[in-house]
């Protein structure tokens, strides 16, 4: 199957095709649909870090930058001073609180940002589908349903159950995964790793009620509007980034 809006290819420069990886079960198929480019296409990269606070010795281990100095009798002695600090917070917060009320110090929780982990990216796309033409109005509905059918796993059933031998539903079938590509003349965009289809909206007739007739039989809607969100099925690395994703 290949699914296009709008027909005429000559009608948008910039096009976006999503196509299916194939996978397993009834329909092992790939297939694909190709779009025209929308309004504002969006890559979000996103990493997390954690605060941690390492402490006195965790801090002097992990280094923070600080020029080598010596102490004097004074500061050794409000080192002490920190140091039972800390000793009595770990059997009494209030016992810390009380020995820091007392010297009138506190101790420097050395806070750090430590790399926790890469983010999934989101990818998110609204198309507004007007027909221009029979083959668009008839085309536009059999994408809507192509989306929404990949975008849901299938049953895993299992048989042989009581008397009368009935199924089950155990589980799901993974979806299939999109590839997705951006085309425009002169510019290459950042490549897109495989995706699931995690959510799918239809807007009927956003700004008016007039219906089209398709060969003097029933109607359908003038105007549509989808939107949807992908998210990529694995993270990436530094090298995938080099590489152009």
């Amino acid at each position: 199957m290949a699914l296009r809006f709008p027909s005429d290819e000559q009608t948008y420069k910039g096009q976006i095709k999503f196509t299916t990886n194939p996978g397993k079960g009834k329909n092992g198929n790939a297939e694909t649909c190709t779009l025209y480019m929308p309004i504002g296409i969006q890559i979000a990269d996103k990493v997390e870090y954690e605060n941690a606070g390492l402490g006195a010795i965790g801090g002097a281990i992990a280094g923070n930058g600080a020029e080598k100095i010596n102490f004097s009798e004074s500061d050794l002695g409000d080192t002490a001073s920190l140091g039972v600090s800390q000793l009595v917070s770990l059997f009494s917060e209030r016992g810390g609180q009380v020995v820091r009320a007392r010297n009138k110090l506190a101790p420097n929780p050395n806070t750090r940002a430590l790399f926790k982990q890469v983010n999934l990216r989101s990818f998110a796309f609204t198309f507004k589908m007007i027909p221009e033409s029979p083959k668009d109005a008839l085309n536009i509905p059999e994408i809507i349903k192509w989306f929404r059918t990949e975008m849901y796993p299938e049953d895993v059933a299992i048989g042989g159950f009581g008397d009368a031998g009935g199924t089950a539903i155990a589980g799901y079938r993974f979806p299939k995964t999109f590839n997705i590509e951006l085309f425009h003349e002169g510019w290459t965009p950042p490549k897109i790793d495989e995706c699931y289809l995690e959510s799918f909206q239809t807007n009927f007739n956003p700004t008016n009620s007039a219906f089209l007739s398709q060969d003097g039989k029933g109607g359908l809607p003038s105007e549509i509007d989808i939107s949807m969100t992908f998210t990529e099925a694995k993270t990436l690395s530094r090298k995938q980034i080099e590489e152009g994703f």
